[in-house]
């Protein structure tokens, strides 16, 4: 019976990733930024900062070089026809489109398997009354939401971005050796996987000897730089410029000359996110709470000066913290029977 439910989450996964695959890659597109097209990511020429997103295009590119002509002509064949993918014979890279499409699946399954255990860790193991099939459904509900991110421009890190993230959450949170392998991976896609040190800092704090949390952190912080270095040496010849000021061409606009209706809707979704997170505070995981600030303020500081801050795929590192926070209120919102409130464990 076990075998049979797990095989048919699979399933489900696989379709729900499926479907939000498509919609990410074929009705949004991967060029809307022409700086930044997908050929020029494979081929190592992007505008900088975008091309210092490495990780993605690289594992593309290795496993394009080491698959023969032969096999590349018949997947394309494969995914144009059986599979009625149409992008890749559009393309000049066809193989490497299609492969991401696999990979940006392989990501979406990932995050709904490590959100799901998330959820069973703050939700599941006895602290808080939600029913274990809250932690089954959740997930597909979190990710049936992420077209609202796909505004503006989409880049092929994107979806690694959410997986690596939410997994080495998940990694550190059970205090397994494996994160280290998925925070490198997280630091060369993307350099917001700094955020990740702070989250390590706060959840084993008092849990294991300041020394060694210190050593921890030094070593973290080392191989950031080290990587960051690393590929900013790489890509120091493409164009563009390292840090964009958006600050007057889109923050200030934002504020002063779009829509007004838009921006009202944008503050009060805002607003309407933070209060969903934080209602009945109190009762919820004490490391949630003090986690996602120290994710989203800097990314919305940033957003403000160097990026778009109402693009909401640039809080991909602060999507999984918000919605395990909103999770008790938003079942509680939809259950007819309210969430009888416990005091929360001092462990989290």
């Amino acid at each position: 019976m076990q075998h049979q439910k797990s095989g048919f989450r699979f399933f489900v996964y696989v379709v729900a990733a499926w479907l939000i695959t498509h919609i990410f890659v074929l009705r949004f597109g991967l060029d809307g930024n022409a700086r930044v097209l997908f050929r020029d990511f494979i081929q190592g020429q992007a505008h900088v900062p975008y091309a210092y997103r490495a990780l993605v295009p690289a594992l593309l590119g290795f496993i394009s070089a080491i698959t023969p002509d032969f096999i590349k002509e018949e997947a394309v064949s494969f995914g144009s026809h059986f599979l009625n993918l149409p992008f890749p014979i559009k393309s000049n890279h066809p193989y490497e489109c299609l492969l991401f499409f696999g990979l940006c699946m392989g990501c979406y399954i990932g995050f709904l398997y490590a959100l799901r255990d998330l959820i069973r860790l703050f939700y599941g193991e006895g602290q808080e009354p939600l029913p274990p099939v809250v932690a089954e459904l959740a997930p597909l509900g979190a990710l049936a939401l992420l077209p609202v991110f796909f505004r503006y421009f989409n880049y092929l890190y994107d979806p690694a971005t959410l997986f690596l993230f939410t997994t080495a959450l998940r990694l550190l949170l059970r205090q397994q050796p494996r994160y280290y392998a998925l925070f490198i991976l997280a630091c060369i896609n993307k350099e917001t996987a700094i955020l990740l040190i702070p989250l390590f800092a706060l959840w084993h704090f008092r849990r294991i000897p300041f020394v060694s949390l210190l050593l921890h952190l030094t070593a973290q912080t080392a191989i950031f730089l080290v990587i960051k270095f690393a590929i900013n040496t790489r890509f120091a010849h493409n164009p563009g410029e390292p840090y964009e000021n958006l600050f007057y061409i889109h923050t200030v606009a934002l504020f002063t000359r779009l829509d007004f209706y838009y921006l009202l809707a944008f503050l009060t979704a805002l607003l309407l996110f933070w209060y969903v997170a934080y209602e009945s505070r109190e009762h919820k995981p004490l490391f949630l709470r003090r986690a996602l600030p120290l994710v989203f303020l800097p990314q919305f500081a940033l957003g403000l000066v160097i990026g778009f801050v109402d693009e909401l795929r640039g809080y991909y590192e602060a999507y999984p913290i918000l919605f395990l926070l909103a999770l008790p209120t938003l079942y509680k919102w939809s259950s007819a029977k309210p969430v009888i409130e416990q005091e929360p464990s001092d462990a989290r």
